[in-house]
């Protein structure tokens, strides 16, 4: 149906004009093409009948003339008919074999278009009746052809005539429609122009629309619609815009209540990460004063108590005591080993890039079916206590997730500036069998407790699956100022 639609940039004028023209220049073609048709199937049926009637007519009229040789006799029966109607236009003789006897042209030379042919026979009892011969009676006897050629001009030249008067007819009737159209355009083309250009202005957001002159009928009603419609679009639009400041108001209260709920939420994760590394410092130092000197004293005692007894023949007892400090040692280690983790010391004696680095030799030490490789620049900026003990964390956190669940045999880490040096980017990949789908990025204590750590320095964590499997977990952080160092 696109085909049927104006072209956007007509004028109201052309377009009443194009409705009024084209129903009736398609009435005249329509009708032309009917009479065409029409005309054309009745000169069809007419050729073929007179073109089968003339064909057997003309066989039967020169069969003596054939059978006896009289070529002259059946020249002038076809010259009669070719002269007597004027479709003919060229009549031949063929003899059995299909070969021309006699043919004939008419003088107008017309093209023939149309070729008809009959049979030239003779029954046996015309031809001998005492023939008794087996099989001979009831045999006819092919004498040869008579084709005719006829042409539909002279049929056509008639047929174009009242063709040409009816397509006459037919215009004159466009003509008229055109006329009355417009007449019409005329009538309704300055209320329609004002009704678009009332339409305009609502369109444009100018409400105060005035529509003259006005008339009656269809489109005085659809210039008081107008007119009403501009009154209802003003109030929508009056009231929706109250509403949309209101929703606006609303939205920007909800968004600065968001935004300090979210910097309280770092602030307090920050606290909360703060009180639970000092808490790890208070135990680690309880431990270490307390617990480790209590086990060196247990040891040394024990130590003491096994020479004295074994020099005194009590062996039994000097085994217990050298177990016992046997056990006291492997304590003291395991409470060292304790105090690392609640209280990695490596962080204050070489900075965040040598204890990850000495987390990094540790874990591919511990754990040998993994290569664990480090990676870090030269400047990776400087970080608050509270920046460097939480970028330890996370890669703690995500080394501990590697051992437990990744089943790797490669895992990397990468300390990095970002490229516009204003962050730390951290990155820790492995070649494991990788995140299962049905396990969230944002579940699990481990990975919670990962991006808690990492958005309370307003920070940013990715975690993904590898392309061929494995995890990568990617952390970029502020470099925090000097002024917030600790």
């Amino acid at each position: 149906m696109k085909i049927l639609l104006l072209p956007s940039s007509w004028s109201l004028g052309a377009r009443l004009l194009t409705l009024a023209l084209v129903p009736a220049c398609a009435m005249a073609l329509v009708v032309s093409v009917v009479l065409y048709v029409v005309t054309s199937t009745e000169v069809s049926e007419a050729l073929e009948e007179r073109g089968r009637f003339l064909s057997v007519t003309l066989a039967e009229a020169v069969q003596y003339g054939v059978v006896s040789g009289n070529t002259s006799a059946v020249e002038a029966t076809l010259h009669g008919v070719a002269e007597a109607d004027p479709v003919v236009a060229a009549a031949r003789v063929l003899d059995a074999d299909r070969r021309p006897v006699v043919e004939v042209r008419s003088r107008a030379g017309q093209a023939a278009e149309w070729r008809f042919e009959a049979p030239i026979s003779l029954k046996p009892l015309d031809v001998d009746l005492y023939d008794t011969a087996p099989g001979a009676r009831g045999t006819a006897h092919w004498l040869g052809w008579v084709q005719v050629d006829l042409s539909p001009q002279p049929l056509l030249a008639g047929s174009r005539r009242r063709l040409l008067l009816g397509v006459a007819l037919v215009l004159v009737a466009a003509a008229l429609g055109a006329a009355a159209g417009l007449l019409m355009a005329r009538r309704l083309r300055r209320p329609l122009e004002n009704a678009m250009g009332a339409l305009r202005s609502i369109r444009d957001g100018d409400y105060a629309v005035t529509l003259a002159p006005r008339v009656s009928g269809e489109l005085g009603e659809l210039q008081d619609s107008i007119a009403t419609m501009a009154r209802a679009v003003k109030l929508s639009r009056q009231y929706l815009e109250e509403q949309v400041r209101e929703r606006t108001r609303e939205l920007q209260q909800a968004v600065e209540r968001l935004t300090a709920a979210d910097a309280e939420k770092r602030r307090l994760i920050a606290r909360g990460n703060r009180l639970v590394e000092e808490e790890r410092r208070r135990i680690a130092v309880e431990i270490h004063d307390e617990l480790n000197a209590a086990l060196v004293s247990i040891r040394l005692i024990a130590s003491s108590l096994a020479d004295d007894t074994r020099g005194q023949g009590m062996h039994t007892a000097a085994d217990a005591a050298e177990r016992i400090a046997r056990l006291t040692d492997d304590l003291y280690g395991r409470a060292r080993a304790m105090v690392k983790q609640l209280r990695p010391e490596v962080l204050d004696a070489l900075g965040l890039a040598g204890a990850v680095e000495e987390m990094v030799r540790q874990y591919d030490e511990i754990h040998p079916r993994c290569g664990f490789r480090l990676k870090v620049d030269r400047d990776i900026g400087p970080l608050s206590y509270d920046q460097a003990i939480g970028v330890y964390r996370l890669i703690q956190e995500a080394l501990t997730n590697v051992v437990k669940h990744a089943e790797a045999t490669q895992c990397s880490v990468t300390l990095a500036r970002t490229q516009q040096g204003a962050g730390l980017r951290v990155v820790i990949e492995d070649n494991g069998v990788g995140m299962p789908a049905a396990v969230a990025a944002n579940s699990g204590l481990g990975l919670v407790g990962m991006r808690e750590r990492v958005a309370a320095y307003s920070g940013e964590l990715t975690i993904e699956r590898v392309p061929g499997g494995g995890t990568r977990v990617e952390a970029v952080l502020p470099i925090a100022s000097a002024d917030d160092h600790a």
